[in-house]
């Protein structure tokens, strides 16, 4: 039952990061202004509570709301082109 508890928590603390994120997104393209709700935050704290929920098959999921959170892409990015970089040298 605790399992449910932390997992259901951890769910839906990422899903308000992952909507405020996306409103700041928006705002930023429309007036130019910066700022970030947790940045990768809610990608990371949703595919924790994803793979703690105690349901068969669940776990096949951890990855989504990292890509549906707008502050995780640009880190994703980040760090595919850092490691791309660091092989060529």
């Amino acid at each position: 039952m605790l399992r449910w508890i932390i997992a259901v928590l951890l769910i839906a603390f990422s899903a308000l990061a992952i909507i405020a994120n996306g409103h700041l997104a928006l705002q930023r393209l429309r007036a130019k202004n910066s700022g970030s709700f947790a940045m990768i935050m809610g990608g990371v704290l949703g595919a924790i509570g994803i793979l703690l929920l105690p349901v068969s098959g669940a776990h096949k999921w951890f990855w989504l709301p990292a890509v549906l959170d707008f502050g995780c892409l640009p880190y994703f990015v980040m760090l595919a082109w850092f490691s791309l970089s660091q092989r060529k040298t």
